[in-house]
């Protein structure tokens, strides 16, 4: 029987994909109740299974469009360059903004790959192999012009998998060094200036310098 979307639907289920991805990343999948991703949400238990088919299925379905967004932006980020070490650097970068705009995402992956992808569905599982692959694909589609020279790709894929790790360490990795790290192109805003308290503020007793 299909289920018509409404926008309250909608609004459901986006909540609800919110409250999977704050929990699964900071508690882990056994760590995480179907209550409590319900009171998280502020919606009935019972609508994890209508809408996700139960806590599985949301998981999957987080990770499905993490990995979209990531194939996306890796992939134009790679097409853009012409060079393998630039190919490579421009998959890493597009990487470290991808956690910068979906933090929960490096640690919910990690831990998925440490539980051994048990529980991630045939398509999920084909995807995170992709988006593995990536540094990989690289260095081994430049074995014609040695742009890379001499370089493993399993040293490559071994330090993907180091920043992923920084990365779901990092949690917030948008307000951390990690993304300046691996994106020094990256421009924060300066810190406020700090404004000291008026005469006012001070109280009586309190001198201002002059």
């Amino acid at each position: 029987m299909a289920r018509y979307r409404t926008p309250r639907s909608d609004e459901t289920r986006n909540r609800l994909l919110d409250a999977g991805r704050a929990l699964f990343a900071a508690n882990g999948y056994d760590g995480v109740g179907i209550r409590d991703i319900a009171a998280r949400a502020g919606v009935k238990a019972a609508l994890i299974q209508y809408h996700f088919g139960g806590k599985e299925g949301l998981l999957n379905d987080i990770l499905l469009r993490d990995l979209a967004f990531a194939a996306g932006a890796t992939g134009l980020a790679v097409e853009r360059t012409l060079r393998a070490a630039d190919k490579l650097g421009a998959f890493i970068q597009a990487v470290a903004r991808v956690a910068r705009r979906r933090p929960w995402f490096p640690s919910i992956l990690l831990r998925e790959l440490l539980a051994g992808g048990a529980r991630l569905q045939p398509g999920v599982r084909q995807r995170v192999s992709d988006f593995l692959n990536g540094p990989r694909a690289i260095v081994e589609a430049d074995r014609g012009t040695r742009d890379l020279g001499d370089v493993d790709w399993r040293v490559v894929a071994l330090t993907f998998a180091g920043m992923l790790a920084s990365l779901a360490l990092a949690g917030q990795a948008s307000e951390g060094w990690i993304s300046e790290l691996f994106d020094p192109g990256l421009q924060r805003p300066p810190p406020p200036a700090k404004v000291g308290p008026s005469r006012a503020e001070a109280g009586p007793g309190v001198l201002e310098p002059m």
